[in-house]
């Protein structure tokens, strides 16, 4: 009789991962959590703010590292985590509110096949990086991406 578990082994691996359902109330502690881990320390050493529904329907929750080094965990309308950011959040005024091209983001988009994604938020890295969040019909993707047009990083979040 052949072994099983070599059959069932592969069942495992090759089932797909699905991202977690995180409810609104557990979304600060969640985020919590991921900050944590991001930041390689203990969750007592986060701080997190109140959840804010965004118009869009997705939810973000800010918060500190030790009190000085700020974050914020983006959640999609669904609840589904997508991701956490360092850095401030960038103020809305226009004069402040310079970010990666449009050059950069098409760049973006041509790994998924030309779909054009919608920027959810960005940071700027310095030197002319961004890391871009973009929301496309599939999900969520993270992009590394200079204002040359320049792709360092694409992956799912």
């Amino acid at each position: 009789m052949k072994p099983i578990i070599p059959f069932i082994t592969l069942a495992v691996l090759s089932s797909p991962v699905l991202a977690e359902q995180v409810t609104p109330g557990n979304m600060p502690a969640y985020c919590r959590g991921m900050a944590a881990s991001d930041f390689g320390t203990k969750p007592t050493y986060i701080k997190t703010g109140k959840l804010k529904k965004n118009k869009d329907g997705s939810y973000t929750v800010s918060g500190t590292y030790d009190g000085k080094d700020p974050f914020t965990c983006t959640y999609a309308k669904s609840g589904e985590y997508t991701g956490l950011t360092r850095g401030a959040a960038k103020p809305s005024s226009k004069a402040a509110a310079s970010g990666p091209s449009n050059a950069a983001i098409n760049a973006c988009n041509m790994f998924m096949k030309g779909e054009k994604g919608h920027v959810e938020g960005f940071n700027d890295l310095g030197n002319g990086l961004f890391s871009v969040t973009l929301k496309y019909k599939s999900g969520f993707k993270h992009c590394e991406v200079t204002n040359e047009a320049r792709v360092d990083k694409f992956e799912d979040l």
